[in-house]
């Protein structure tokens, strides 16, 4: 997918209980860097900092929970697909690392 579908894909989360995971490396070296689990909203930044990131293309961020936040940027989206054929996991890459979006199987 490009980078609108990402966009309008994740926007089919927002309002979900989700569970994100954040790794760096392939299969079967992958490593967890980070792992978020919450309601997933969009996000809002100061001026400034959004200004930062939108140097080089549109970039928007996403709140997980309390404490969680990852960002999704035109720049750097390398691919994204729907994982395993359905719609309950989105799979993003960014250079060498991947952030994954599930719906929340313990929320359910």
């Amino acid at each position: 997918m490009d980078y609108e579908q990402t966009v309008a894909a994740l926007m089919e989360f927002i309002g979900r209980p989700v569970y994100v995971l954040i790794a760096f490396g392939e299969l079967p070296d992958m490593r967890a860097l980070a792992t978020m689990r919450g309601t997933l909203e969009r996000a809002t930044v100061n001026e400034a900092y959004q200004q930062h990131f939108d140097a080089e293309g549109e970039t928007l961020f996403f709140k997980v929970g309390d404490d969680g936040f990852f960002t999704v940027s035109s720049r750097d989206l390398a691919s994204s697909e729907w994982a395993e054929g359905d719609r309950s996991s989105l799979r993003m890459r960014f250079g060498p690392c991947e952030t994954q979006v599930f719906l929340d199987p313990e929320a359910a």
